[in-house]
């Protein structure tokens, strides 16, 4: 019987990767752009980011132009549907032609372990540009829910220390890699999930969820906890300050002190017990007994 892909389906991919490896240069070259970039190098030097930080990540800018992308993949070979196809263009409305998917934002390649561009997350940088993060569609090469942003570069350290700190967002884990904590994973907004564990599971075994202060309690945060503890992974979670998120927190107090507090971390079923006492009233019956009935599925999870 064949196994893997099938020839069609390869060349599908490879595709794919070349659209969005194209895509990435392409944005990395405007950000650089004196003119075109400015606005989005300002904003960058505002976070406090390096220029070393942002050739690491591959940054880019996707300019406004409607099409600007569009034209340049047209010149390589990659036409519209391909670029569709890859989650970098979008069709037009009145049925004829494509525009570019990402404009006038910043860009955050996302790459698989074999560290070829995958996707992109791209982060608004008018105040009233909506959605603030617009991140790439689901793909034949990405799926949102079994790829970690960052660990492509950062598993080396994540083995030798044999600990991984989770991070929501792209910028929290940059400025973490900036400040010197090299052992960090990014969900990208995303609740974790089995397959993130079981990655995680290759490099590490001791998990520490680093949670933003005002989204600790939020349902995707508990989601996350429910997972890693049904998994045999050392998992453990700090809960910042409400004012900070992990990139504001190591800035203002340095990664030692972030450090400290994740050697401390409270162990996940702690404070998902915690949480739970917070969210019904246990001093009642009932509270009692929809605490109880909401840990029940969990706690046949904790017993195989």
């Amino acid at each position: 019987e064949r196994t893997g892909p099938s020839h069609e389906e390869a060349k599908s991919a490879d595709h794919l990767y070349r659209a969005n490896d194209l895509a990435q240069k392409f944005f990395h070259h405007m950000l650089l752009n004196d003119e075109v970039g400015a606005g989005a190098r300002e904003y960058l030097q505002s976070r406090r980011l390096e220029a070393e930080t942002i050739e690491r990540f591959g940054l880019g800018y996707a300019p406004p132009e409607w099409d600007g992308l569009l034209k340049v993949a047209g010149r390589r070979g990659l036409n519209s549907q391909i670029m569709e196809q890859a989650g970098l263009a979008l069709p037009r409305q009145s049925g004829r032609g494509h525009y570019d998917r990402f404009r006038d934002r910043l860009i955050f390649p996302i790459a698989n372990l074999s560290n070829r561009t995958i996707a992109f997350g791209a982060r608004a940088l008018q105040p009233d540009q909506e959605p603030k993060y617009l991140n790439s569609p689901e793909t034949p090469v990405y799926q949102k829910g079994r790829v970690l942003y960052g660990l492509s570069d950062t598993r080396d350290a994540v083995r030798r220390q044999d600990s991984v700190l989770v991070v929501e967002g792209y910028m929290d884990l940059i400025s973490l890699s900036q400040a010197g904590i090299q052992h960090v994973v990014a969900t990208s907004g995303t609740a974790l999930t089995q397959d993130h564990c079981r990655t995680l599971a290759r490099y590490a075994h001791k998990v520490v969820l680093l949670f933003d202060g005002d989204a600790a309690g939020s349902t995707a945060a508990m989601r996350g906890l429910e997972v890693l503890l049904s998994t045999g992974l050392d998992a453990r979670v700090v809960s910042l300050p409400p004012e900070h998120d992990p990139d504001t927190f190591v800035q203002e107090h340095g990664p030692d002190t972030l450090l400290a507090r994740a050697e401390n971390a409270q162990s996940v079923l702690d404070f998902y017990l915690q949480k739970l006492a917070q969210h019904y009233d246990l001093s009642s019956v009932e509270g009692k007994s929809r605490a109880v009935e909401t840990f029940k599925p969990l706690l046949a999870k904790l017993d195989k």
